[in-house]
């Protein structure tokens, strides 16, 4: 009878569905829970990747919370996909920028184990390879800071958009007062910053100084932020991250460049 009891509660502490998978997953990175963050990973090396994590959390105070939206994954025997929204939340910001992806999960002896997600930008797929290969981490790490900075720069170029708004239409900005004037429609100076704490170089293109925003021709070509000036872009992982004109964030590589407009 006291066996019996005990497999109970073994059954009881199990990922009944693949969305208890994914919401466990999620509701343990916000609690630092690394341990039950990656025994929900098919294949993961938890002794080993678990420790890791655990001093990136020491040392990174400026980790975000993430959110999750999600609906009814399907599911197929053994095998469970759907799509899902994930948002990155820097500090006390008022509206995350959320990102979409896929997740993909596994039963295995009643257990669902999350096996990756939709390329590889995505948290799961970034999470799933640091489970089974923890040498992976840096590579993941640099990853997912470029993620956190993506979000930022969509939060910092709608609020550049809403001051235009209310401007007129006219980006009435230039470099000195960029931070000042949106701050109120930021109400977070954590966005200026990477998950490493620092500052990063974001940049107003200069010909949009005072400009109004119907008289720009081609606004989703037409770089209005930038990491870093025209002529010395930083770059994460051989890309860097340029907002446009019409409100989109962009990863794009060197050979990439040509698409854009700074006029």
């Amino acid at each position: 009878m006291v066996t019996a009891f005990v497999c109970l509660a073994c059954l009881v502490t199990r990922d009944a569905t693949p969305e208890s998978t994914v919401q466990g997953v999620f509701d343990s990175l916000n609690k630092h829970d690394w341990k039950a963050v990656f025994t929900r990973f098919e294949g993961a090396k938890v002794d080993v990747v678990v420790p890791i994590f655990e001093k990136l959390a020491a040392d990174n105070a400026a980790m975000p919370k993430f959110i999750l939206k999600m609906t009814t994954l399907t599911t197929t025997g053994d095998n469970a996909s759907g799509p899902v929204s994930v948002g990155f939340q820097m500090g006390t910001s008022r509206s995350p920028n959320f990102l979409e992806d896929e997740v993909h999960l596994h039963r295995t002896a009643g257990d669902w184990k999350i096996v990756d997600g939709k390329g590889t930008q995505s948290i799961f797929t970034q999470l799933g390879q640091v489970a089974r290969d923890p040498k992976k981490m840096n590579q993941t790490r640099s990853s997912a800071q470029k993620t956190v900075i993506l979000s930022n720069m969509k939060q910092i170029a709608l609020g550049v958009l809403m001051y235009a708004n209310d401007n007129n239409d006219k980006i009435a900005l230039d470099q000195s007062n960029l931070k000042a004037r949106i701050a109120p429609y930021l109400r977070n100076a954590n966005l200026w910053k990477g998950p490493d704490g620092k500052l990063l170089d974001v940049r107003l293109n200069p010909s949009l100084f005072g400009k109004s925003m119907t008289a720009v021709a081609e606004p989703a070509q037409c770089v209005m932020l930038s990491i870093g000036p025209k002529d010395k872009l930083q770059y994460f992982e051989g890309q860097t991250i340029i907002a446009f004109v019409d409100g989109h964030v962009k990863l794009l590589k060197k050979e990439g460049l040509s698409i854009l407009k700074w006029k």
